[in-house]
């Protein structure tokens, strides 16, 4: 009895150190998959898709600092018309205005904006009960954004469009 009780401890600590080396290889496994993908903008307008919800590291220059707060930017590549919006993260209290017209390179999580008939519609109820006169400007121009977003999805040839952008931007540097 004694004898079948060592060999169970004994097979039972052989196996525990077996788990030990498939958790490291598990591990091991995990910290390469997890390495940040480094994007210029042009690459990235090209692949958003697979990076959703992902941390990346961004290159691109910066043709906007929102003066608003300076919470957001917004980085171009070869085409001045495409831009992605940079949100900061808790650890950057704010974008330097002088960052305009620099080659930067942020980091942060990828997030899509899904744009289809039903947000639209939330868009536009917004707009119907906020009736002041002072924002009657504003309005036309959201007119106009919804026109625009409406014959965006038309011709997608799909239901909607999605907008990517970057979240949570901790960490950036200017590139020399």
């Amino acid at each position: 009895m004694k004898k079948l009780f060592l060999l169970m401890i004994i097979s039972a600590f052989l196996f525990s150190c077996g788990n030990n080396e498939n958790k490291t290889k598990k591990e091991q496994t995990n910290q390469v998959t997890q390495e940040i993908v480094k994007l210029n903008v042009d690459t990235f307008l090209t692949k958003a898709s697979e990076y959703v919800g992902k941390e990346i590291e961004l290159t691109g220059t910066v043709n906007h600092v929102c003066k608003h707060g300076a919470k957001r930017l917004k980085l171009m590549g070869t085409d001045p018309e495409e831009l992605i919006k940079v949100e900061s993260g808790d650890k950057i209290e704010k974008f330097d205005v002088s960052l305009e017209g620099n080659e930067v390179c942020v980091k942060g999580i990828v997030k899509e904006l899904i744009i289809d008939e039903e947000y639209i519609a939330q868009l536009e109820s917004k707009m119907k009960n906020d009736d002041s006169k002072e924002h009657a400007d504003d309005h036309h121009e959201d007119l106009s954004k919804i026109k625009e977003m409406r014959a965006k999805i038309k011709a997608s040839g799909t239901d909607h469009i999605s907008i990517y952008y970057i979240t949570d931007c901790n960490e950036y540097k200017v590139v020399e």
